[in-house]
């Protein structure tokens, strides 16, 4: 949809206010028709679009959060002239263009892409947070976010819930360690000053050890209540199965849920655990019961 406006301060804030409809939408200036906005999901940018020697062009300008509607024409020019003068910027200060404008969510889905060593549950762990915690950050260009910010959010958070907020604390730490050393050439480099790194001013919140253990005296009754009974649904003997195996394994309850019948020697009667905490393989020797149970 295209909708000729003023471009100005307060037309800028005004569309990048509007809820998303589901589709991209450009409104084009009155004066400068090929100088227009461009709305989408998680951001607000200017863009220029127009046919020189019977191609089409469309080229970002700059994220609305970092430039002013001036500063954006005044750089739209210069796009439109290298474009009809067929001026070709480097490669390099394309890269550096494109890193300007990396949004936060931008920065998370390249995270992924590069980490592939992460486990579906740390994936599913980092969503929740980015969407919990940072949502309204989401479509914040990542240079803009400065250490007051995080500061306030971590110090705000930990008044309610400790955990979470320090969690929250090493989530956004580690997308801007990632940034930091990701986005960068020869000559520039996005992270100048990490923002993350005030944990001597501000440590994490410190977290009592859990102490939910089985001790000698409750075995019995551990035992008892796990055991399988003709009344147990589906869920409920898996469950009590799942305690079972945990108890006779030391092993964790994903590691045990990860299980694959290639992480099982069932002639030396040997479990392989691949994804330990510290990311050494783990042997274990199991009990002609513990066979039965699994």
């Amino acid at each position: 949809m295209l909708n000729n406006i003023d471009i100005t301060v307060k037309t800028v804030k005004k569309i990048r206010d509007m809820a998303y409809n589901g589709k991209d939408e450009f409104f084009s200036d009155k004066m400068f028709k090929q100088f227009k906005l461009r709305k989408q999901k998680t951001k607000t940018v200017y863009v220029v679009e127009l046919k020189s020697n019977g191609k089409f062009y469309r080229e970002v300008v700059g994220d609305t959060l970092l430039m002013t509607p001036t500063e954006a024409k005044n750089k739209a020019f210069q796009i439109i002239n290298n474009i009809k003068y067929n001026i070709v910027k480097p490669v390099e200060q394309k890269e550096m263009e494109e890193f300007e404008y990396k949004t936060l969510q931008d920065v998370f889905n390249d995270y992924l892409e590069n980490k592939q060593d992460l486990q579906t549950s740390t994936i599913k762990e980092y969503t929740r947070i980015l969407n919990t915690d940072f949502g309204s950050w989401l479509s914040l260009p990542l240079k803009s976010i400065k250490r007051s910010m995080i500061m306030d959010k971590f110090k705000e958070q930990s008044k309610t819930a400790k955990s979470e907020a320090n969690h929250a604390r090493g989530f956004i730490r580690a997308i801007f360690n990632f940034a930091e050393e990701w986005y960068q050439t020869d000559n520039y480099k996005l992270i100048q000053n990490n923002p993350c790194k005030f944990s001597k001013v501000t440590p994490f919140n410190k977290e009592k050890p859990r102490k939910r253990r089985i001790y000698k005296d409750d075995l019995s009754k551990f035992w008892k209540a796990t055991e399988v009974t003709i009344y147990d649904t589906k869920k409920m003997m898996q469950t009590k199965i799942l305690c079972r195996l945990c108890l006779l394994t030391g092993c964790r309850e994903q590691e045990i849920c990860t299980l694959k019948r290639k992480n099982i020697d069932l002639g030396n009667e040997v479990i392989f655990i691949e994804h330990t905490k510290n990311d050494n393989e783990h042997k274990i020797i199991y009990s002609k019961y513990v066979g039965e149970l699994m």
